[in-house]
């Protein structure tokens, strides 16, 4: 059976949507904290490789479950092509940015993306935003900025293009939500998948090696929580605006210190736990506004 635009993997509330979108973003946390144990022994173009594969389990769980038939066919090849490219540049960006930074700060640096969520939302799908709504994404934007002075001056680079990963990570945010109009999450996913497999067949070289038997199990998780991310989120887009949930984005940092300490032996700086606290604030009380 063929899925439509309405299939059964939307949300159908807000509600659902907001615990969809928040799940999303700990499968995301899960798959940055693996990318980043990665990065220390392969290369990106390697790592960007087993992701995809181990991406497309879930995809193909969720057509077998569903019933759904795994196709290309879409309303919109364009908006697909275009979002699929963007995820791929903003994996790739974030890999070399977490790559070189400790995983709390490559994490807050990301954290301007609901920023730029909310000013794309605005501009091209003239989503409604209120002003006290705009304050509180100034301020987590702010905390982004102040986190950034904790770092060395041979960070600023790692820092720069940790937000532009994150400005690409808001624009694929605005397709995704302008193509749940017409097509599928799992169609959505399918393209992105495919592309981010594409990308990095064309990176192999002799730097590539064979994993042993424990980092494999890493990109396994890895590429299944990346897969899991990319489906649910989208699902979760197809029924909420992006500006609703874009403060749902700033509960990674409590994920990526988490991980970072445990794993990664890594502190937070006075600064990063100053500019946490004001994007965790600001997030929490843009919910509670969106709610009231």
């Amino acid at each position: 059976m063929t899925s439509n635009i309405n299939d059964v993997n939307k949300a159908q509330s807000p509600v659902k949507g907001f615990s969809l979108y928040a799940l999303s973003i700990f499968m995301l946390s899960v798959t940055d904290a693996s990318a980043k144990w990665l990065t220390t022994g392969y290369p990106i173009g390697e790592i960007v490789f087993f992701r995809s594969i181990f991406s497309f389990l879930p995809l193909l769980f969720v057509a077998y479950k569903g019933r759904i038939t795994l196709t290309y066919k879409s309303q919109n090849y364009k908006a697909n092509i275009l979002r699929a490219i963007v995820v791929v540049f903003t994996a790739v960006t974030f890999f070399i940015s977490v790559k070189h930074l400790p995983l709390a700060n490559a994490t807050v640096l990301s954290l301007s993306n609901p920023f730029f969520m909310t000013l794309l939302g605005l501009l091209i799908l003239k989503e409604k935003v209120s002003n006290l709504h705009w304050f509180f994404i100034f301020v987590g934007f702010l905390g982004v900025i102040i986190s950034v002075g904790g770092l060395s001056s041979g960070s600023i680079l790692y820092s720069f293009i940790g937000i532009i990963s994150a400005f690409l990570y808001a624009i694929g945010g605005i397709v995704t939500r302008y193509l749940s109009r017409t097509d599928s999450a799992i169609t959505i996913a399918l393209y992105t998948t495919s592309f981010l497999l594409l990308f990095s067949i064309f990176t192999i070289d002799y730097n590539w090696r064979m994993p042993n038997s424990y980092d494999l199990v890493i990109f396994f998780v890895m590429g299944l929580t990346g897969g899991l991310c990319n489906y649910i989120a989208t699902s979760a887009l197809s029924s909420i605006d992006v500006a609703k949930v874009a403060p749902l984005e700033y509960t990674i940092i409590i994920w990526a210190a988490f991980f970072g300490f445990f794993f990664f032996n890594e502190t937070p700086n006075l600064y990063t736990i100053i500019g946490s606290i004001m994007i965790i604030a600001s997030g929490i009380a843009h919910i509670h506004s969106t709610k009231s």
